[in-house]
């Protein structure tokens, strides 16, 4: 019976939704900001970014997006990291497991 590989695809996938799900937060204040900067406003902490687009005042929305993605962001930076080390130490733990098996099916 031919020796089959280790399954590696669904851990490919699982690597891929944990950086998409990091890389969200940055992407989301990043074009926050970008349309800030592109229609010459300027964002304040204290709630006064006053941004016309369009005819309508965009600044509330585009500020508060800006704050709560630069927020989650720092929270899903530290969740990605312990999700990454959770990532390699089940791969690893699997793949021994998967080759200590195989060692067993070629010994018997």
């Amino acid at each position: 019976m031919a020796a089959s590989s280790f399954p590696m695809r669904r851990y490919w996938i699982a690597l891929a939704v944990l950086v998409a799900l990091t890389g969200l937060p940055f992407l989301v204040s990043t074009a926050a900001n970008g349309l800030l900067e592109i229609n010459n406003c300027a964002f304040d902490l204290k709630g006064g970014t006053h941004c016309s687009i369009g005819g309508n005042d965009w600044g509330p929305v585009l500020g508060s997006t800006y704050l709560w993605a630069l927020a989650f962001a720092a929270t899903a930076l530290w969740v990605s990291i312990a999700g990454l080390l959770i990532w390699v130490a089940v791969l690893v733990a699997n793949r021994i497991r998967w080759k200590a098996r195989g060692a067993t099916r070629a010994a018997s």
